[in-house]
């Protein structure tokens, strides 16, 4: 029997979700504090479109796992890794809403270097789902991208103190502050749920 038995769309459908979330993360990269309102509104409501479609793959992973009797891959890890996919796509909706509908404004230096950590996660996990269906023949190169994720991940939580630190330091208004701290916190969450996925992916390929 083959490592990966060529059962249903799995592979095919967890590509499609990762693609999906590498979408909203291009989004997320245009939507600025300092943009027009307009402007935010149309990207949040693209965010939420690629959110909806991503739930509809979510919910169509569980119910190919569940119809399936042979699994490329250990069901209770299809359901695992669908669900932490989806979360990173809530994250960055999350975000993307939150500017748009707190009124976001400002122009943080952390901010910005914190989308282009996610930007980059995102895209590796692109890389990172598109070598599942290589019947384990591309573990080294998913090492490699597991272990990148989790350094991006390092790397935003000392972005959250920096950013936390200075606004507190630099800023008087504590509505400003809560709404801020309420983006940084969910932006935390976004690569909290990539390293998610590096974690669920690792436990497969092992």
């Amino acid at each position: 029997m083959p490592f990966f038995p060529q059962t249903g769309q799995f592979f095919a459908l967890f590509s499609q979700l990762a693609a999906i979330i590498d979408q909203a993360s291009n989004h997320l990269t245009k939507i600025k504090p300092t943009a027009s309102t307009a402007k935010n509104k149309r990207l949040a409501a693209a965010v939420q479109r690629l959110e909806l479609t991503g739930d509809e793959y979510a919910h169509l992973l569980h119910h190919e796992a569940d119809r399936s009797f042979i699994t490329p891959i250990d069901r209770e890890d299809i359901y695992d890794l669908a669900n932490s996919l989806n979360n990173v796509l809530d994250y960055i909706e999350n975000v993307t809403s939150g500017i748009y509908l707190l009124g976001i404004k400002g122009n943080g230096r952390e901010f910005a270097q914190y989308v282009e950590l996610i930007d980059e996660s995102t895209s590796l996990i692109v890389d990172l789902i598109g070598h599942l269906a290589h019947k384990g023949k591309k573990v080294s190169d998913m090492k490699v991208i597991i272990h990148t994720l989790h350094q991006l991940e390092k790397k935003g939580d000392e972005l959250t103190r920096t950013a936390l630190m200075n606004l507190f330091l630099h800023s008087k208004r504590p509505i400003f502050i809560i709404k801020w701290k309420h983006i940084y916190d969910n932006l935390e969450q976004v690569l909290d749920a990539c390293e998610a996925v590096a974690d669920t992916v690792d436990d497969i390929i092992i």
